[in-house]
């Protein structure tokens, strides 16, 4: 989850190093840095670092560093030097601790590494930088020129005439492909053509971009059994393949490709990307009143797939912990769908509602919600504001948008919006931003047009919660359309933003973001639905 986050909130032009130099921090503006990039990006790199090193030696090193300067102030610098000490890391490489770190902390975006072969034994690889550009952001200059050290993990793998699958090596020692250089690498001697996976267990924080011969294989080696891959590995490739479809790097029949292979997946974090993804899909061609209808349809071709995962569900959890997780998230794309076996389950739980199971709330109340209407809305905020379950609370804020009436919208936007009224402070611009205006088309107007009339009231009522009026504005501009974008620079961008500089960076990832999704419907639109009636 924090390499993917840290992914959508780091690829824009719009960005900013994780790290930033202590001269140019002024005091006033100090805790807008700690922000989602510091947070999800500080994270991956730290464990990419962990990777590079070995954990003991990771461990060892922080162990030092923390028994050094305790009871004083550090900074990065020092950690980057105990650890290549203690590591003895530059005697092994051409490159320090420092040098290596330096190239993820002080400049912004991150690598996407192409894989090719040189000749049939051989394969190359090399960096350039990956960044989701709006045209009308200003590009930023880098102290690296955009180039990183990358610790490259992989595996390779060989596949018989009957699809037998043999691993050739699991090659956990790093390669290291460097600024300005490329990567030669040999296969191990065998008769038959290895299939590479790159970023092995998803540690590195770059992007892989495989050659077609390359991505074939892959999917090849899924298809004849999607074990032969570990969850990690399907993960970062899911991720990566969105990424790359988004920036133009590889066609969308890629990525449907593998969403149709991954489908049927029983990991719930592979199946939670897989109709993540779908729902992005459907959700930005759905939010085009060009595609709306075709979106429709191409959407309900995914049902047979859906209904044939129904088969897992039963009416008792599940003794593990993930199966339960796999079996809600089921269960929730099978009743979007309608499949009767899951809205008859959905229908006897709410009869008696002792006998829901817990993972299946969400879905049981949206349910009850779209059939019962208003009355049933005003139940379940009464239900909000008297439980003390914060697992409660968070289930009814999502239901409580899960509806298509436009006053009850405005009047769940109009109850955050206060501030400590009947939804607490903390809580409110997340359930503004991540929830409401996400939760459909209507409700993405309904939220873009409070934010434009009520910009600089929402900024003073909620002015000391910098990260979440950064993470709120980013949401609401994310989901605007063209004519939306067009108001928001003229009666927000131009008009406002230098006073709340906490917002500006979040402000323009949401800009970037909402442009990007506009170019990907006109890029993708056609091939996406074609043979869709």
């Amino acid at each position: 989850v924090s390499r993917l986050r840290g992914l959508q909130t780091y690829v824009y032009a719009s960005s900013r190093p994780p790290s930033v130099p202590e001269a140019a921090v002024n005091p006033d503006t100090a805790a807008s840095y700690f922000d989602l990039i510091a947070y999800y990006k500080g994270a991956t790199i730290l464990n990419q670092l962990n990777m590079a090193l070995g954990e003991k030696n990771f461990s060892k090193g922080l162990q030092v560093y923390l028994e050094t300067f305790k009871y004083k102030n550090a900074n990065m610098s020092q950690l980057w030097t105990i650890l290549d000490d203690t590591t003895e890391f530059s005697n092994t490489q051409n490159f320090s601790v420092n040098e290596f770190m330096s190239t993820w902390t002080l400049q912004m975006n991150l690598p996407v590494v192409s894989v090719e072969y040189a000749d049939p034994k051989t394969l190359v690889m090399s960096q350039k930088r990956f960044v989701l550009k709006n045209p009308q952001t200003n590009d930023k200059p880098s102290p690296y020129s955009y180039q990183w050290y990358v610790p490259i993990q992989r595996r390779m793998y060989t596949i018989t005439e009957d699809k037998q699958v043999n691993e050739l090596e699991n090659i956990m020692d790093r390669l290291w492909l460097q600024p300005d250089t490329s990567l030669i690498v040999d296969f191990p001697e065998t008769n038959k053509t290895p299939v590479l996976v790159m970023n092995t267990n998803g540690d590195g924080y770059y992007i892989t971009r495989y050659s077609y011969d390359l991505w074939t294989s892959i999917l090849n080696l899924l298809k004849a059994n999607i074990t032969n891959l570990n969850s990690r590995e399907k993960q970062v490739l899911l991720s990566d393949t969105d990424f790359l479809v988004r920036s133009g790097y590889y066609p969308v029949t890629y990525q449907q490709e593998l969403l149709e292979t991954l489908q049927k997946d029983g990991d719930y974090n592979v199946l939670n990307l897989v109709y993540s993804q779908i729902s992005f899909i459907y959700n930005i061609l759905a939010w085009d009143d060009r595609y709306t209808n075709k979106a429709e349809k191409w959407l309900k071709t995914w049902k047979p797939r859906v209904e044939n995962l129904s088969k897992r569900l039963t009416r008792n959890p599940p003794p593990s912990y993930e199966d339960r997780l796999t079996n809600a998230l089921v269960f929730k794309w099978c009743n979007q769908f309608e499949i009767q076996k899951c809205t008859e389950m959905s229908n006897d739980m709410w009869s008696n509602r002792t006998t829901i199971i817990p993972d299946y709330k969400a879905t049981v109340y949206g349910n009850v919600l779209k059939a019962k209407g208003k009355d049933q809305w005003n139940k379940f905020l009464d239900e909000y504001n008297k439980t003390s379950s914060e697992a409660e609370r968070g289930i009814l804020e999502k239901t409580l948008a899960n509806t298509d009436d436009e006053d009850l919208i405005k009047s769940y936007v109009r109850l955050c919006a206060e501030g400590d009224g009947v939804i607490q402070k903390s809580d409110s611009l997340y359930i503004m931003g991540r929830t409401i205006a996400t939760s459909s088309p209507l409700a993405a107007n309904i939220s873009i047009e409070y934010f434009l009339d009520n910009f600089r009231d929402i900024m003073a009522t909620f002015s000391g919660l910098q990260l979440a009026r950064a993470d709120y504005v980013e949401r609401i501009v994310s989901v605007a359309n063209a004519a939306q974008l067009s108001r928001i620079r003229s009666e927000v961008g131009d008009v406002y933003l230098d006073q709340y500089p906490d917002v500006r960076s979040s402000y323009e990832n949401g800009m970037s973001q909402a442009v990007i999704r506009s170019a990907w419907v006109e890029a993708h639109a056609t091939a996406i639905l074609a043979g869709v009636e």
